[in-house]
């Protein structure tokens, strides 16, 4: 990869989605392994790019060698001696219908800081963990944070001084991988096969989007929402067809990021009476499950993990539509679902587990940012009923 990187000339400080895109657009010179993991655009997919972002970060890092040459690469210019990068998290109020975009901070591989505050125009927002990969979201996106990207002072982080929101021509957001019922979206990687999307889009990138619904490659629905000047939303995206090859639109980064992955299937879990952490539904009352792929009818077999045999026959069912397993007959533990049609392949792990396995989770008593709902005798914040002349939960 540094090879590639020097021979190219990069140093653009580009965010891990599209320096995957630009990495898959090389046609010679990564190995048999790594480019058939490039080809595989499974549910790896995310990993290998943060993996790659750390290789691209480390050789731009690279100091001059004796001979005035790079070494391993070339060096970060003098202002960019450090970063963290920001993905977007978009929130929609379900009364009024407004939407919202907040800056979503990564977690880098192997973090180790445990005191690192973002600086957010004046506002001190330390760095929690929200899920692995990710910390809590912050402020609002102003429009100019998305027109021409931003930068936002870190401190309490080694070697990085600034959470990066790069600037970039389209965003694409997907239900949140744990609870698609949320409601909520955010740039958790890209969208699996068959998982309608939202894309947030520069609107000079419309006719380019014309041209792929037009030739029966890529769906939307309804008309575009404008956000910010220049900017629209496109929701329920979805490729819907695998021949791409033949078709080409001016933005690479964008033909790259909107073609379907077409090595696996994409089985989702939604419903039932969930488990936040870890993961899991309460016993009798598992997901619902759909298979998402190009072909009509896939086989699917549910599995406990380390057993040969499925609980039960194959089933045949129908792309897209939902079923639910007999998961009160087969009894807390951990299951595989997996589905397979014309060559592809998917899988999902999905835990039950007892009631009797719940246990307590701590309560954040300090709700100073979270919006107060008063009443007589005392008010609510969230999950925290405070005593208005005690003042304790």
């Amino acid at each position: 990869l540094r090879r590639q990187f020097q021979e190219h000339g990069w140093r653009e400080p580009w965010d891990p989605d599209r320096l995957l895109s630009r990495v898959r657009g090389m046609t010679a010179g990564l190995g048999k392994h790594l480019s058939g993991l490039l080809a595989e655009r499974g549910g790896r997919m995310q990993a290998l790019a943060e993996a790659i972002a750390e290789v691209y970060d480390e050789w731009r890092r690279s100091p001059v060698t004796a001979t005035g040459a790079r070494e391993n690469g070339r060096a970060l210019d003098q202002d960019d001696t450090g970063m963290i990068r920001a993905g977007l998290y978009r929130v929609e109020d379900p009364i009024f219908g407004e939407t919202c975009y907040h800056i979503y901070p990564r977690e880098p591989r192997r973090w180790h800081a445990v005191d690192a505050v973002v600086d957010q125009a004046g506002r001190q927002h330390p760095l929690r963990q929200e899920r692995p990969g990710w910390f809590g979201p912050l402020d609002a996106v102003t429009e100019g944070d998305l027109e021409h990207g931003a930068r936002f002072p870190l401190s309490g982080v080694a070697g990085a001084a600034a959470l990066l929101l790069p600037a970039r021509d389209f965003w694409l957001l997907q239900p949140d991988p744990d609870d698609p019922e949320y409601g909520n979206y955010a740039t958790w990687g890209p969208p699996p096969l068959g998982m309608p999307f939202i894309l947030l889009y520069r609107t000079a990138l419309q006719e380019q989007l014309d041209q792929l619904r037009s030739e029966g490659l890529f769906r939307w629905d309804g008309e575009p929402v404008p956000v910010f000047e220049g900017w629209a939303e496109l929701h329920g995206c979805m490729a819907v067809s695998e021949a791409w090859s033949s078709t080409f639109i001016e933005s690479e980064d964008l033909w790259d990021a909107l073609r379907p992955a077409t090595a696996t299937l994409t089985i989702t879990a939604v419903g039932g009476l969930r488990v936040a952490k870890p993961p899991a539904w309460l016993a009798e009352f598992g997901p619902a499950i759909t298979v998402r792929g190009f072909d009509q009818d896939v086989d699917v077999e549910v599995f406990r993990v380390g057993a040969s045999t499925a609980m039960a026959p194959p089933l045949k069912q129908r792309t897209g539509v939902q079923f639910t397993p007999a998961w009160e007959k087969f009894g807390p533990g951990d299951y595989l679902v997996q589905a397979s049609a014309a060559g592809q392949f998917g899988q999902r792990l999905v835990r039950i587990t007892t009631w009797a396995a719940l246990t307590a989770a701590d309560l954040d008593t300090d709700a100073a940012n979270t919006a107060a709902l008063a009443f007589p005798g005392g008010q609510v914040r969230g999950a925290l009923v405070t005593s208005q002349s005690e003042d304790t939960p």
